[in-house]
């Protein structure tokens, strides 16, 4: 039975969250209950104003955006900088009778081999479309999506994957590895098994499924005019599509064993345990209650996955297995020469990588756990941070030594943020870390800059790392104090949470818990301001000017910026409380039309307040003391740029 759900367009972001939210919980209760629920109307979520506006949004901080497709537009020139409606009319419009561009193809190295990898890359316009696509169908998969899948996923990464599999091989005492590799995934996504899959989770808008096919379908420029088969490799939705491509396959698995329904199952209660029985768990359950079933745990990242299980034998079976599941229902091939089935106590599984390994120990399943960086992958990271030591002697003067110094630093730490998981970490690193401060230290004195060995603490850069370490590093002197090349040793070890299949954007019990674990805040729904906008007034003062600063980037941050000062004017100091009351203030006005609109260079102001800041008369004696202290200093301002 499939429930079909009435829905209302949103008026403004945060419309637009709750909406989210109702999405992902109507999916996730007819999920648990095993009810198709059908959601249509889509479209005009997709691209209503509001949804349009948060789309640009979260694209404009993609580095993506500055990467033109065919048609030679980026964001800021060819949206940003543009007029607000223009924009607005111009995605809505393209969506009508909606046919994707062509694709612009690039390669990139492929990690491990000689191979080019083949990215996608979109026009602009198409990736405002899939994004505003992205946002309304995401909710709605993303409750039904197998819960130890951590790929592309929101509030999920590589370091839970990793984790996951580590803590079912301690706990289970298992040590059969299947581990496995679909030959050209992203090349052999079958379009219509993938729209069937869509429309079988709750996508039962037709127009939404043939802009997704359109998409697909896109030719490539200079190579293909009609693309049958495959998915784009860089495309916004390519990530989400490959979940749901997947989803089949993770469903598969997990029915045969984590998620198995057994006929005698009367005798046991929801939580795993038998009648009356003071402990246990479900697994534990499930061998009594069926002992020729084969274990087989799942742990997947977008195409690339493991298979834990508990002898040889069961691992060849479940090869075969999949095998022709994948080439039945998912028209896709295993790749034999990559498929590996591996003892973890004899030889270390390589995923995402990292490499595990299993040792004995006094644990209750018999099994030490312990990961390390996989060392090809390491050594070609190294290279490459060779290859930035070595660019310190282009610099033109100190200055710019020292950016690259800050650059180099960050790719160190970006390596050791990623590999700090692995309980090994440190032997990984340990001497590849002394090969590179040598060739640190040789190439800085080959610059002639004032380099010497210092102790980290005593450096000003990088201080919550470096104050704790005695270690020495080089350094170069700036002005009168040092600046340090930081240490590729300079990692602890760090124990990751499992993930808590509550944890998700779509609730807001999921949202407080990711607050709890990382500290870090939710971020503000932006304010509708569009409608109070005295938009005639706006553009027709803005065309007295040669080049109007009142674009699509002003009136979008507008909202923003009444968040950041949280609703309150900059100059007094009160709520403004009515819409048609708020204004932004443009701090700079000197400022590159790429700048001027920034959220850093607008202020949130009464109506009556900014006409106080533009005006040459002396309030002094109408306004309190702190208030005319406001009004000058932003006065003072705009007198700096008239000089």
């Amino acid at each position: 039975m499939c429930k079909k759900q009435q829905l209302r367009v949103p008026d403004n972001e945060e419309e637009l969250r709750q909406l989210q939210d109702d999405f992902y919980k109507t999916a996730r209760e007819g999920f648990m209950k095993n009810e198709l629920v059908g959601f249509k109307n889509l479209k005009e979520i997709a691209f209503c104003k509001a949804n349009i506006i948060t789309a640009i949004h979260k694209l404009k901080a993609n580095k993506g955006s500055r990467t033109p497709g065919v048609d030679d537009e980026v964001m800021r020139e060819n949206i940003l900088e543009q007029d607000y409606e223009e924009v607005i009319t111009r995605v809505m419009k393209t969506v009508d009778n909606y046919i994707s561009k062509p694709i612009r193809r690039a390669y990139i190295p492929k990690t491990g081999s000689n191979d080019m990898r083949p990215l996608g890359i979109q026009c602009l316009i198409d990736k405002i479309v899939q994004e505003c696509i992205r946002n309304v169908i995401e909710p709605i998969l993303e409750a039904q999506f197998f819960d130890h899948s951590y790929g592309f996923r929101p509030l999920r990464d590589a370091h839970q994957a990793y984790e996951r599999v580590k803590k079912i091989l301690h706990g289970t005492g298992y040590h059969w590895v299947l581990e496995g590799d679909i030959t050209q995934f992203f090349d052999n996504v079958n379009h219509n098994v993938l729209t069937g899959a869509l429309y079988h989770m709750g996508i039962k808008d037709r127009r939404i499924l043939q802009m997704i096919k359109a998409m697909l379908r896109a030719g490539i420029m200079n190579e293909i005019y009609y693309n049958d088969i495959g998915t784009p490799q860089g495309g916004i939705l390519s990530p989400l599509l490959a979940n749901v491509y997947l989803n089949k396959f993770d469903n598969f698995i997990v029915r045969e064993w984590e998620e198995k329904k057994l006929k005698n199952v009367s005798r046991y209660n929801k939580s795993g345990k038998r009648k009356g029985q003071k402990s246990g768990v479900i697994q534990q359950t499930l061998k009594r209650a069926a002992p020729n079933m084969k274990p087989a745990y799942l742990i997947r990242y977008a195409d690339d996955w493991v298979i834990v299980t508990n002898t040889l034998n069961n691992a060849k079976k479940l090869k075969s297995r999949i095998h022709n599941f994948l080439k039945t229902h998912l028209k896709l091939e295993l790749s034999d020469k990559k498929t590996r089935i591996t003892n973890v106590k004899k030889k270390a599984i390589n995923f995402l990588g990292f490499l595990i390994r299993a040792r004995a120990g006094k644990s209750k399943s018999g099994l030490i756990i312990h990961g390390k960086p996989d060392k090809e992958k390491l050594v070609r990271k190294v290279l490459k941070l060779k290859k930035n030591i070595h660019d310190f002697k282009k610099s033109a003067n100190i200055e710019n030594l020292i950016h690259k110094i800050n650059l180099y630093n960050c790719r160190v730490r970006g390596i050791l943020n990623y590999y700090k998981v692995a309980s090994h970490i440190y032997l990984g690193v340990r001497k590849i870390a002394y090969e590179l401060s040598g060739l640190v230290f040789k190439v800085l004195r080959s610059c002639k800059a004032p380099v010497k060995w210092i102790p980290a603490d005593e450096t000003r850069n990088l201080t919550e790392i470096h104050k704790i370490r005695k270690q020495l590093i080089p350094a170069i002197k700036y002005k009168d104090f040092w600046i340090g090349v930081t240490n590729l040793n300079f990692v602890k070890w760090e124990l990751v949470s499992l993930k808590n299949p509550k944890e998700t954007i779509y609730t807001a019990e999921g949202r407080e818990l990711y607050r709890r674990r990382t500290g870090k805040q939710r971020r503000l729904n932006r304010k509708d301001l569009t409608l109070s906008i005295k938009y005639s007034e706006i553009i027709s003062h803005s065309k007295k000017n040669s080049k109007s600063i009142y674009n699509f980037e002003f009136f979008m941050n507008r909202g923003y910026v009444y968040n950041v000062d949280k609703g309150r004017c900059r100059v007094c100091g009160n709520v403004i409380e009515d819409n048609t009351d708020i204004e932004a203030h443009h701090i700079n006005l000197t400022l590159p039309i790429d700048k001027i609109n920034r959220v850093q260079n607008l202020a949130t102001v009464h109506s009556h307040c900014h006409n106080m800041i533009h005006s040459s008369k002396d309030f002094s004696n109408a306004i309190p003391e702190k208030m005319r202290k406001k009004v000058l200093s932003f006065r003072s301002k705009l007198r700096e740029q008239k000089l």
